[in-house]
């Protein structure tokens, strides 16, 4: 992941140089026990150009939460849609969330719990302001409506750089990352800051503690990624240094205690096999169950693919991926672009090497668990996508069930350049 200013960025640019290359066909791929349906598409009821409508996406069970960087009041929205009884091909608009107090935008990523009552989203604010935070919005008894947010959560101090650039929440608990390392005389390694949900509910207020790496090192990306279920956490780290980095890629895995989560050091480190110092094992996770997906990809190289790292019987420990998905239909440059796991299936995105166009594979684990394979079992590709739209980019890949939702924050639509767009598909 990388934080809002970086996405649009990078967004911008590349639309910016965007040609007219034809939209490549990704290979069929082979006889699928599943396939990928879509059941409709999302646009805001009040975008313009560059909002980056779906930059970030979110679903937990009939939830839908889709972030905007820029709408009509200009600091950014989370649209919130819910599932009505005729399924999600009618899927109704419910709820805006918006942020007051603070002078900035609502950002990437944004995330939900999974009984869908919590919505953590970033917030980058301007020059002037003392703070960097994160806003958690609390469904209402009566559901959900439109409102601004319950508590902002920050760092001792005002936050450090790129504080946000991951989240992650399961509604009691809040995981953020932050770069840390500025390049700009500030060269410290990433953090990760932990947030437990006080007795009385979410309030603002500072860190309650912190996952730590024991071998830090400047500038190192620790907590660019961030996944959490159950009692399980994950922290990804992309290597030390400034550039080149110094140490490959890995990730860091936290089991919480008996006591509940507070600082603490990683239960285990993984790594991958062979490692490389520009892997870019870290830079995105999710976990699912007793597995871990991690994607990565080697710089000026095609080798690219999806770790698998399975707990052992006797909980977390160190050790490397013991499964690697990947994807050799013609012309894919790389895969994992978002990532998500949902019990047995695997979502990640494919990069195809013409015209910057993306692709939606899954992954589904045989009876016999997972095994490395070099082709997805189901692909998919709108058939709207246009070169640069940024389908699943970054953090616009989620997945509940058998749903998946996808942005494309790129898109052009209704007249406007970058308005962006969300798809929600079905895996059959």
């Amino acid at each position: 992941m990388r934080s809002c200013t970086a996405i649009v960025v990078s967004l911008f640019a590349a639309l910016c140089n965007a040609s007219d290359q034809p939209k490549p066909s990704p290979s069929s791929a082979p006889a699928a026990p599943h396939s990928v349906q879509q059941l409709i598409e999302l646009t805001p009821p009040d975008g313009g150009p560059d909002g980056s409508f779906g930059q970030s996406v979110a679903i937990a069970g009939d939830i839908v939460a889709v972030e905007s960087f820029s709408n009509n009041i200009g600091q950014g929205k989370v649209y919130i849609y819910t599932k009505p009884s005729t399924g999600w091909q009618n899927a109704t608009l419910t709820a805006e969330l918006t942020v007051s107090g603070f002078s900035g935008w609502l950002a990437a990523p944004v995330v939900i719990s999974p009984d869908g009552n919590t919505i953590v989203v970033n917030g980058t604010f301007d020059g002037n302001a003392p703070i960097r935070g994160v806003f958690v919005y609390e469904k209402p008894s009566g559901g959900w409506v439109n409102m601004t947010q319950t508590a902002a959560l920050y760092a001792t101090g005002g936050g450090p750089f790129d504080f946000g650039i991951s989240i992650a929440t399961d509604g009691d608990t809040v995981l953020v990352g932050s770069l840390g390392c500025s390049g700009n005389g500030d060269f410290s390694p990433g953090a990760v800051y932990l947030f437990v949900k006080p007795a009385g509910g979410w309030t603002n207020m500072s860190q309650t503690g912190a996952l730590e790496e024991t071998d830090p090192i400047g500038c190192d990306n620790y907590g660019v990624s961030v996944a959490l279920q159950g009692n399980t956490a994950v922290v990804g780290r992309t290597g030390g240094g400034m550039v080149p980095p110094v140490t490959p890629g890995s990730l860091y895995v936290f089991t919480k205690p008996v006591g509940g989560w507070a600082t603490m050091g990683q239960t285990a480190k993984l790594t991958a096999l062979p490692d490389y110092l520009h892997d870019s094992l870290g830079y995105s996770a999710a976990v699912s169950g007793n597995t871990i997906l991690a994607p990565v990809t080697l710089t000026g190289s095609p080798s690219s693919g999806a770790y698998i790292f399975t707990e052992p019987p006797g909980g977390w420990a160190a050790a490397t991926e013991s499964e690697t998905l990947t994807d050799t239909n013609k012309n894919v440059k790389s895969i994992g672009a978002g990532t998500a796991l949902n019990g047995t299936t695997a979502a990640l995105v494919a990069e195809y090497a013409y015209g910057g166009m993306r692709a939606l594979i899954l992954y589904s684990e045989p009876t016999g668990g997972w095994q490395s394979v070099s082709k997805p079992s189901a692909t998919f590709m709108p058939d709207d996508e246009a070169l640069y739209d940024f389908f699943g980019f970054g953090g616009a890949l989620a997945m509940s069930g058998n749903i998946i939702v996808v942005g494309s924050p790129g898109a052009t639509r209704d007249g406007n350049s970058r308005e962006g767009g969300v798809y929600i598909l079905q895996q059959n």
